[in-house]
């Protein structure tokens, strides 16, 4: 009925094979759940050091927006949670990009950012890190591309060194 080995590639644009698709769902599911605690371990640490920062003796565990928005700190806190375990989700699912051994750098980082970008963005003006005003969205925008950046070459001039120490070892 169906031509042969007309399953084994999908689009060739995509260029997955239908076997490295349940496998790198695999990861990414494996690598979500992993993110979860990390997420929420993340949010608990910066609300810490924001609360020690403003040493007035409270813990701050959300923003006083969003407090306001959930109609008290306890449904506040809850969403914060709930939206942090899903970015740390998100952050550690996407990771699996970078695998994709057929994808160019160039098109690893773009799609990576984009995805960790939504998900952060989303998160960041739903869970009231940054009020919604043109100032606020640009210096968020700032902050994020510039951590994006640093993480993103730290990793890059990482896996170089590694790459020479291989080489290296190689032609000795």
């Amino acid at each position: 009925m169906f031509p042969a080995g007309m399953w084994e590639r999908s689009n060739p644009f995509w260029e997955f094979e239908v076997n490295s698709m349940s496998k790198n769902m695999k990861k990414i599911l494996l690598r979500g759940l992993l993110g979860i605690p990390l997420g929420i371990t993340i949010e608990h640490l910066i609300a810490l050091v924001i609360s020690l920062s403003l040493a007035d003796g409270r813990f701050h565990a959300v923003t006083p927006y969003l407090a306001q928005q959930c109609g008290s700190e306890a449904m506040a806190v809850l969403w914060s949670t709930v939206g942090c375990a899903l970015l740390g989700a998100v952050s550690a699912g996407s990771s699996v990009i970078f695998e994709m051994e057929r994808w160019s750098i160039l098109r690893q980082t773009v799609t990576h950012l984009v995805v960790l970008g939504g998900a952060y963005f989303t998160a960041a003006f739903t869970l009231g890190w940054y009020e919604p005003n043109l100032k606020q969205i640009l210096f968020s925008l700032l902050i994020f591309c510039s951590t994006y950046v640093g993480i993103w070459l730290a990793q890059y001039w990482g896996y170089l060194k590694k790459i020479r120490q291989i080489n290296e070892k190689l032609e000795s």
